[in-house]
């Protein structure tokens, strides 16, 4: 096989767009590495004397937006075309959708280009190897070796089924040139299973210092090139900015739209906590500031003289029945104001009054609400609430359902965070909403943000759901834009933990390129 950098010269690896000095962007072009990308993807992808790439697992993890996806599909295309053919590469993610939309999408680029046979989830080299995707969803990988896997985001293989997709993707023993690659972020400490952080500790933590790439180092002097203490393993763990287009005004506008543990993980490419509070409960406080101001002081359901009585409003429903907590909330949308705003909030606990009731609590909490507001629609997830759903339907109620998982739930989630954290949301006191608020977290997915609850938590979020649910329909209906950041609001958390002998707390003075708001807060 030829180097990677030759194989780059020609025939090279077509790409959508790129960046160079010059133009800065530009259209459909080839693939350029920049100084610090060609050093080490030479390193890794050179064959030693004997014959052999010197690594069989390589770890790329860098901050976001530095090209770590296309990277690894230019990989994928030149181990396809200049390894033996017949060559079998996998390429696998957390879900399809993943699979197909990042890596995949790259190399199916690059093989129509050069005229090769691409499929959904497949593409056929002249040569007789075959790129296919596979996401963690499938039954079973096993028996599926492989020359090379392609590993995206292996933070989030954080389940049972993610292990064994891992342990059953073996390499062909026979393979001439077996390997795997990971691109990645920093994931999260306390997760369990933890595929991620067990290669961290074994390479970058107890490894060494790559050897022609030891000056390769981030602002603190400490090394980003890795190698584990038996030579098979190579880590690229960089937490530094490196490429034209991360400048400091585009960090300034992610911090503002980001939970502060996200911007971290993101932009700094370090390990938090797996435990994130979705929002700082001060946001539903000056919420409910907002609301007194306004006159909303009470559910809309009992202020017979406000005015607010009048705004559209769209209910959400979060139905637990047995295990957890169901919940009714109704949020107004005011578009003179460019508003929206708690309507009413009802929780039912089955932890203190057995299994739930639905027709006599949730039904008979809508049908007063109906009665006495101009509810335009009411969202519900189908889960536990088929025949309420039925009933409700049957009276020509505005039923919609979303469910609560993927794509829906990350708007929802967004929806309400940007509303809150921007001061485009108001609120009556409500405290139970405010608990929900207050120990709901924020999980990380590969396609965003999203409401959770940690596991084993004695502590619901049902209420929050639904406000999410709810603000998010709200504002769909109401057109507006609630995503524009006016200020941070909130204090951000002190992160100063010690994660390693390579991850100390940071000095002030060598912080001056992050927002002023995130200074000192990284370890």
């Amino acid at each position: 096989m030829r180097p990677f950098l030759d194989w780059l010269s020609s025939p090279g690896f077509n790409i959508t767009r790129g960046w160079n000095t010059v133009d800065g962007w530009i259209g459909p072009g080839k693939a350029e590495p920049f100084d610090t990308q060609r050093r080490i993807l030479g390193h890794c992808f050179t064959l030693g004397e004997n014959g052999k790439f010197p690594y069989t697992t390589i770890v790329y993890s860098t901050v976001k937006k530095s090209g770590k996806s296309m990277w690894e599909a230019a990989i994928g295309s030149y181990y396809a075309e200049e390894a033996p053919a017949g060559s079998e590469i996998f390429v696998c993610a957390n879900d399809m959708e993943q699979a197909s939309s990042l890596v995949f999408a790259n190399m199916k680029y690059d093989a129509e280009q050069k005229g090769y046979k691409t499929f959904k989830e497949e593409i056929r080299y002249p040569n007789g190897t075959t790129a296919r995707v596979l996401a963690k969803e499938y039954k079973s990988a096993a028996g599926r070796q492989s020359d090379l896997t392609l590993w995206d985001e292996l933070w989030a293989f954080d389940s049972d089924r993610g292990v064994r997709m891992w342990s059953e993707m073996t390499l062909i023993p026979t393979s001439r040139y077996p390997m795997r690659v990971i691109v990645t972020y920093a994931g999260y400490e306390n997760a369990d299973p933890n595929l991620l952080l067990d290669l961290y500790k074994h390479i970058v933590m107890k490894g060494k210092p790559a050897p022609g790439l030891e000056d390769i180092v981030d602002r603190r002097g400490v090394p980003v090139c890795w190698v584990s203490q038996d030579n098979r393993s190579f880590a690229y763990w960089d937490t530094e900015p490196r490429l034209p287009w991360q400048t400091q005004d585009y960090y300034e506008q992610e911090a503002a739209l980001l939970p502060p543990l996200q911007f971290l993980r993101l932009h700094r490419n370090m390990w938090v906590s797996n435990e994130d509070q979705f929002i700082p409960v001060e946001w539903f406080d000056a919420a409910v500031e907002r609301g007194a101001q306004t006159g909303l002081t009470a559910p809309l359901t009992m202020a017979q003289e406000s005015p607010l009585r009048n705004m559209p409003i769209s209910l959400a429903v979060d139905v637990g029945v047995k295990q957890d907590c169901s919940a009714v909330v109704g949020v107004y949308y005011d578009l003179k104001r460019a508003r929206v705003g708690l309507a009413c909030c009802s929780v039912w606990n089955p932890k203190k009054m057995g299994e739930i009731d639905l027709e006599a609590t949730v039904e008979a909490y809508i049908h007063d609400v109906y009665k006495k507001l101009k509810v335009i629609s009411i969202v519900y997830d189908p889960s536990n609430f088929h025949r309420s759903m039925t009933t409700l339907k049957n009276m020509r109620y505005p039923m919609l359902e979303v469910p609560q998982s993927g794509d829906p739930m990350i708007k929802a989630s967004k929806a309400l965070y940007d509303s809150l954290r921007n001061g485009t949301f108001e609120s009556y006191p409500e405290p139970e909403l405010r608990e929900h608020l207050k120990y709901a977290i924020g999980k990380a997915t590969p396609r965003g943000f999203r409401i959770a609850k940690e596991k084993n938590s004695k502590y619901p979020n049902d209420a929050a759901v639904a406000l999410a649910m709810a603000v998010h329909d709200a504002i769909e209906r109401g057109g507006m834009d609630t995503s524009k950041p006016i200020r941070i609001v909130s204090p951000f958390t002190d992160h100063t933990r010690d994660m390693g002998p390579y991850q100390r707390p940071r000095q002030k003075d060598d912080e001056s390129w992050l927002p002023e708001a995130l200074r000192s807060r990284v370890y």
